[in-house]
């Protein structure tokens, strides 16, 4: 287990590096949901996942997403969202200036990360019908925001002292880039979001969460995210219950 303690007033550097292409026509053969290292073009360490069809996938290096093609702005795939052209972006629709930041002096629903929280929400999501990620999507909605956050627009949102005035709870996390944890890079995976919070057994799968506090957030995350729907072996119910268990859903504006 990663514990992550990120004070509200400290600024991270964000670092990419190129996702390193599979130079093999044929690649070999691996074990479906295994997590494995692999090595960045620049020499820093990344993580790969070998999918069901026995194939890994590319190499994901910090700061990346899950693969969908190596872009760096793509969406986990095994979620309901998509990436909106810019003709029809929520941003520019709802803010009218997509250059609007949470340090700007504009007001609007886009001027901020965080727009709201549910309270009290228990594994599996669910909502007026819909369940798992797209239950949560559908809470957020219902309350006027855009979106279920992600791990990093709760780094971000924290460092921009927007989550301070929520007192002590904890909050599960939706994460869908490799961070390092424990100094071994973790790909993101379902294995880690309660089977995309529609498990609520904690037999097979984990659930990342954070502890927002006076000081700052406190983010807990899965260093083994391993998931293929019959190995209980890679699950942590101790530190990553997803049974019996209530957080606070943290909801986000559209990202300008």
């Amino acid at each position: 287990m990663l514990r992550i303690f990120v004070p509200t007033a400290l600024m991270l550097a964000s670092l990419a590096c190129t996702v390193q292409a599979q130079d093999d026509d044929q690649p070999a053969m691996c074990t479906p949901g295994l997590v494995f290292a692999c090595n960045c073009t620049d020499g820093s360490p990344g993580a790969a996942t070998c999918g069901f069809d026995g194939v890994p996938s590319l190499c994901m290096c910090s700061g990346t997403t899950d693969p969908t093609g190596g872009s760096e702005t793509s969406v986990d795939p095994s979620t309901t969202m998509t990436t909106a052209d810019a003709s029809d972006d929520a941003c520019t629709t709802e803010c009218g200036d997509t250059t609007a930041s949470a340090a700007s002096s504009e007001t609007g629903p886009c001027s901020t990360i965080y727009a709201g929280k549910v309270d009290s929400v228990m594994v599996p999501w669910s909502f007026m019908g819909p369940i798992g990620l797209m239950g949560g999507e559908a809470m957020c909605e219902s309350i006027g925001a855009d979106h279920v956050c992600d791990y990093l627009e709760v780094v971000d949102a924290a460092q921009a002292g927007e989550l301070d005035a929520l007192g002590n709870i904890t909050v599960w996390i939706h994460r869908t880039t490799i961070e390092p944890v424990d100094g071994v890079p973790s790909a993101p995976g379902p294995g880690g979001r309660c089977v995309d919070w529609a498990d609520g057994t904690s037999t097979l799968a984990d659930g990342e969460w954070a502890e927002l506090t006076a000081d700052g957030v406190v983010f807990n995350l899965d260093p083994d995210t391993f998931y293929d729907g019959l190995d209980s072996s890679h699950t942590d119910p101790i530190a990553f219950p997803c049974m019996g268990i209530s957080r606070a859903i943290l909801c986000c504006h559209p990202t300008c």
